[in-house]
């Protein structure tokens, strides 16, 4: 287990469903990198997130899919919390920034053994073996000569 701010946490995070409008809210504001990011003790980029968001929206666009999981962190869960408010509003005018921020605050509970947010964020085994899979296969496909084939998707790996 690594420890995060002295609280031990889960590397491969706790699932949370976004919805596709969600994840293109977070696509707009979470970098794989940014500068200077050495000097930061949990710097406001994740690659690992990043590229959850990334495989996230393309399951939902290739798959016709309404909603994807991604794998949270509590560094990722932070990084969310950097720059997402309340008053956040999607380009259709409808609040968004606060119902992603309540999941991340569910994923975090969990993460550092809070109470059980419920339902909404935890995925059947089934659900969760259908989505590995297919995200496993697109992953596959589109990193053929990628370094790290073997990864898990949704790997809490920021020190690339």
């Amino acid at each position: 287990m690594k420890t995060l701010l002295g609280q031990s946490v889960d590397p491969f995070g706790t699932p949370v469903l976004f919805s596709k409008e969600e994840l293109w809210y977070l696509h707009a504001f979470v970098r794989h990198e940014m500068p200077s990011q050495n000097e930061w003790k949990i710097p406001p980029a994740s690659r690992s997130l990043n590229e959850d968001i990334c495989m996230g929206l393309l399951f939902c666009e290739e798959e016709e899919q309404a909603n994807a999981w991604a794998s949270l962190t509590e560094g990722d869960c932070l990084v969310i919390d950097y720059f997402a408010r309340p008053e956040h509003k999607s380009p259709g005018g409808q609040p968004i920034g606060k119902a992603v921020l309540l999941k991340t605050f569910a994923a975090r509970m969990k993460l550092n053994g809070g109470i059980e947010a419920g339902p909404a964020i935890e995925p059947s085994q089934s659900e969760r073996d259908k989505l590995i899979d297919l995200f496993k296969e697109h992953y596959d496909a589109s990193t053929n000569d990628h370094p790290d084939d073997d990864a898990r998707v949704g790997a809490n790996d920021d020190s690339i």
